[in-house]
Order: structure tokens, then C-alpha cells, then sequence
């Protein structure tokens, strides 16, 4: 899509015709079309990129004389078959900030040999998968720039181990980290996975070190996969949504605003037992539209907002604690 094209999207004083959409795209209607969308979010479709089949992988290699082991499950045998005098790299999972106003992705990396600690922030909260395999192409770089032609980089995902292990993976990440290899003097590279959260002290040390860098690590800048832009843009378009939705809170729907502050997935009673009848009646004493005179007066079906018995404003809540 041309470039150009984008740019009078987003900021247009007249109509623009744009490919591969039918019609016309107007500043009046733009924010109601997919298009735009597109142009909203166009800086994250540039940060794409992807590993295409007949692209240049390298091979992952334990040796350049050995026979490379096509199973995962080869991968959790070379712990027990490492060497002492191999150089150890130790890399823990990425770390997701749980800090409302910060949301990133922190990967850290210890060089267990040199005693040496790497913190990497990426500035958005990324998948699991896209995070580990991250650490894991840093681990790979600082290897080869330290001249080792040996290591062991353990890790906690198993996720990550199949990805590098997959022969028609299209993930540039996975490309990546093989290609390091095949351009390294690297001879040797086990890849083992290590389980998470079982009491490994090393591996919790370096765990502790992601939950760091997702704060203070170095930022460094990342391509995208496809999954990953989706997912990104979907978060984006969630949240563009909710500041839509606090915004219109502040002239109608202020009831519902206070118990339900925020715009979630799933519905309230999604993990609950309630009779269809009890989950409406809720439904209804959340948004204020229920059978009390308040509301029944104020829509026209009721000549009067009073409570008969008690000659005060009929709301839900007088009629459920206060009516005589």
C-alpha cells in the first residue's frame, strides 16, 4: 500500500481513494473503516518481518562433524551429557511487567563462565514465545562475540527448543539464532531445556534478572512476526477502545462505569453458575435499567419517579434496603 496514501489517510482534509478498498475514504467516515486501522497503527505492519520458505537458516548444529538429534526430547538428554569445560551461557524466560502505567518485556542473560549479567527491555509486552527466543538470539550474539566455539544455553521453554528445532518454521527469530551459528566459529551449541520454577537456583537468579530488565534493561529495537503485530495491534485497538469507553463514561453510563471500570474479554458471569434469569436481573441492577420508578419515569412509562409507600425517589436500591 503506498506510503503516501497512508499519510493523506491519516491526516486528510478531502477525500482520498485507497487500493484494494472499494468506495471512497472521507475524514467523517475513516475511523469507522478497516483502512484506517491500517494507518493508525502502520508504524507496527513496518516493524514486520518474516523468515520466507527458501530464505538463508543456517543449520543449528551441535558439531560441524556431528549428527544432529531431530527430537526435542534429545535436547533435555544434553544436560546430563554436557562437558565441564564447555563454555555455559544461562538464559532465564522473558518477564512481563505487571506495572499498570508500564507495560514491557524483559530478557536476561548470564554468562555463568565470565560471572557476566545482560538485561534487554523490550519496550511492549511480547508473547512468551517471541521473548524467550529473543534471550535467546542475545545469548547466541554475545557467545560468538566473545569467540567461543563452544556453549550451552539453557533455558526454561520448551516452546522456544521446538521453534529452533522445526525445519519449516517461518519465525525470522528462529532464522536468526541459526544463522548466527552457521556464520560463527561456534562448533558446538547444545540448547537445553531446564524446567521453570522447580527450585533450580541458578535459574531463578536469572529469572529475577528478566523481571529486572523489564525495568531497567537496555532498550533495543525488535522486528515483528505477523502473530506478533496481530497481537500487538490487538492490544492497541483494546486500548484505544477503553479510553473510548471512559470517555463516553463521563457523559452516560456513570452506574455501570463504577462497578465495571474497564473493558475485559469475557463477560462478569462467565465463570459463574447463574440461572439466565439472575444473570439478566444483575444485568439489569448494573446498568440502572431496571423496574423502578426512577427509570420507568424517566423512559415515559411512568407518570411519577415516587415511591408510593414512602413518597421518595424510587430507585433499586430503595426498593431492595429501604422500602417499608
Amino acid at each position: 500500500m503506498d506510503e503516501q496514501i497512508i499519510d493523506n489517510v491519516q491526516a486528510m482534509d478531502t477525500a482520498v481513494t485507497v487500493p484494494h478498498f472499494e468506495g471512497t475514504v472521507t475524514k467523517d467516515d475513516a475511523e469507522n473503516k478497516d483502512v484506517c486501522v491500517y494507518a493508525r497503527k502502520k508504524r507496527v505492519f513496518d516493524a514486520v518481518d518474516v523468515c520466507e520458505g527458501g530464505g538463508e537458516v543456517g543449520e543449528n548444529r551441535r558439531g560441524k562433524n556431528d549428527k544432529a538429534n531431530s527430537n526435542t526430547e534429545d535436547l533435555c538428554k544434553n544436560q546430563k551429557k554436557r562437558r565441564v569445560n564447555e563454555e555455559t551461557l544461562l538464559y532465564t524466560e522473558n518477564h512481563k511487567d505487571a506495572s499498570v502505567n508500564i507495560e514491557s518485556t524483559g530478557c536476561g542473560v548470564y554468562n555463568a563462565t565470565k560471572d557476566f549479567k545482560f538485561l534487554f527491555k523490550i519496550d511492549f509486552k511480547a508473547s512468551s514465545m517471541f521473548g524467550e527466543l529473543f534471550a535467546i538470539k542475545k545469548a547466541l550474539e554475545i557467545a560468538t562475540e566473545d569467540g567461543y566455539n563452544r556453549c550451552v544455553i539453557f533455558t526454561d521453554s520448551l516452546t522456544a527448543c521446538k521453534a529452533l528445532n522445526s525445519a519449516d518454521s517461518t519465525n525470522y527469530l528462529v532464522a536468526e539464532c541459526h544463522n548466527i551459528l552457521e556464520r560463527s566459529s561456534i562448533e558446538k551449541c547444545h540448547i537445553v531445556w531446564i524446567p521453570a520454577h522447580r527450585g533450580i537456583r541458578i535459574n531463578e537468579e536469572v529469572d529475577l534478572l528478566a523481571k529486572q530488565a523489564s525495568l531497567v534493561g537496555a532498550p533495543v529495537d525488535v522486528f515483528l512476526t505477523p502473530e506478533e503485530a496481530y497481537s500487538r495491534i490487538e492490544n492497541l485497538v483494546k486500548d484505544d477502545w477503553n479510553e473510548e469507553f471512559i470517555r463516553l463514561s463521563e457523559s452516560k453510563g456513570s452506574h455501570f462505569f463504577q462497578i465495571i471500570n474497564n473493558i475485559y474479554e469475557k463477560p462478569w458471569f462467565s465463570k459463574m453458575i447463574f440461572e439466565p434469569s439472575n444473570t439478566k436481573l444483575i444485568n439489569r441492577l448494573i446498568t440502572g435499567h431496571t423496574s423502578d420508578k426512577k427509570y420507568l419515569h424517566r423512559i415515559g412509562a411512568a407518570d411519577s419517579n415516587l415511591c408510593e409507600t414512602c413518597a421518595v425517589l424510587e430507585t433499586a436500591h430503595h426498593l431492595i434496603f429501604d422500602c417499608t
